[in-house]
Parts: structure tokens; C-alpha cells; sequence
């Protein structure tokens, strides 16, 4: 992540404006966010003291109605949206204001 707002990975999505997403912000603080559209919904948070232009492995697992972001195999933040709002959809990154490289992307169906 480079001069960024948000950045991270999408799981389940159904558009644009529709899906998870496993971000970090600021420097500081990680989330678990669930978008629809215009609104945006914030399932969880956590101060995350994070580099920018520094290689991070990230991983969000979405497995039913659990969510969990891990960063260099560490679990960093674990929730659940109890209403599924999304059982299925694509996944790629996500990237507000800013630049991102990526060295790689792997979908793992388990």
C-alpha cells in the first residue's frame, strides 16, 4: 500500500459497491467491512500499526458468516455478519485514493 485511504481484499463480491472487505487505514487501524451500496458497515476494528511500501501477506477467510483478517499469519480481527448478506461472489483488492502492488492472489476453496 502506498499514499493510500483503504486498502485490502474483497471476498464475495457482487459489484462495485457490493462486498466484504478486509482493509487497512491510515497506518494505524485494520477493519472488517461490509458494503452495499452507498452504505457501508463496519464489523470490526483494531489499531494496526502497518508500513506503507512494505509487504504484507494478507489473508481474509470468509467461511459461512465468519469473517477473519489475518496479516503475516497472525489473526488480527475475527467476526460475523449474522444476516450473510453475501453467500457467494468474487474476490480481488481494493484500493481508495492510493496505490497497491501485489505479489500474487490465491482463492482457496476449503
Amino acid at each position: 500500500l502506498s499514499l493510500h485511504k483503504n486498502g485490502g481484499l474483497v471476498a464475495r463480491s457482487k459489484g462495485h459497491r457490493r462486498y466484504y472487505a478486509a482493509i487497512l487505514s491510515g497506518g494505524n487501524t485494520a477493519s472488517i467491512i461490509m458494503r452495499k451500496n452507498s452504505e457501508v458497515k463496519r464489523f470490526a476494528c483494531t489499531d494496526f500499526e502497518y508500513e506503507e511500501d512494505r509487504l504484507y501477506q494478507m489473508e481474509f477467510e470468509v467461511k459461512g458468516s465468519e469473517l477473519t483478517l489475518r496479516i503475516d499469519g497472525a489473526c488480527i480481527l475475527k467476526t460475523t455478519d449474522p444476516d450473510q448478506t453475501y453467500v457467494c461472489g468474487a474476490a480481488g483488492f481494493l484500493i481508495e485514493q492510493g496505490t497497491m502492488l501485489a505479489d500474487g492472489f490465491v482463492v482457496n476453496n476449503r
